[in-house]
């Protein structure tokens, strides 16, 4: 009887596996899953355009593939640990990313989730382009102290 449990275990592993896919691929936003080792586990599609890659080329690896910048690197490594570790929630405001030579910056959000097939804490990650929003911001600054004869 446990033989014949297994199949039937693993099929509806697969399952929720393509179920929590399909919710990820309809934010309008990249979304990540990393395993207990940083590596991806699932993606968006939102997300394979950030790296401008296909999702087959990122999952399994760590973001030491695709981040060229060490202080970048150390941000996320570091977030993720503390969601990984000590099972934080962390916002980062305006985490900046480099891909591809295009300056990127991101709200992003990494939560715990524990995975159910390893019992692991795993991590959930949400990002926001806010990019515009930073720029937008300067542009203030710079018109704000322009628009003051002694600033300018």
């Amino acid at each position: 009887m446990v033989r014949s449990m297994k199949p039937a275990l693993m099929e509806n592993n697969v399952l929720t596996v393509r179920f929590i896919k399909t919710i990820l691929d309809l934010m309008p936003f990249p979304v990540f899953i990393k395993d207990e080792f940083r590596n991806y586990f699932l993606i968006n599609p939102m997300e394979a355009a950030l790296f401008n890659l296909p999702e087959a080329e990122i999952l399994g690896k760590s973001d030491e593939f695709f981040i060229g910048s060490l202080e970048e690197l150390a941000v996320i490594i570091s977030s993720d640990n503390e969601v990984l570790f000590h099972e934080k929630t962390i916002e980062l405001p305006n985490q900046t990313f480099t891909i591809h030579g295009h300056k990127h910056v991101f709200r992003t959000v990494k939560q715990p989730i524990v995975n159910p097939f390893t019992g692991k804490t795993n991590v959930l990650g949400y990002s926001v382009d806010v990019t515009d929003e930073v720029q937008l911001q300067k542009l203030k600054k710079v018109v704000t102290m322009c628009s003051n004869p002694f600033m300018c």
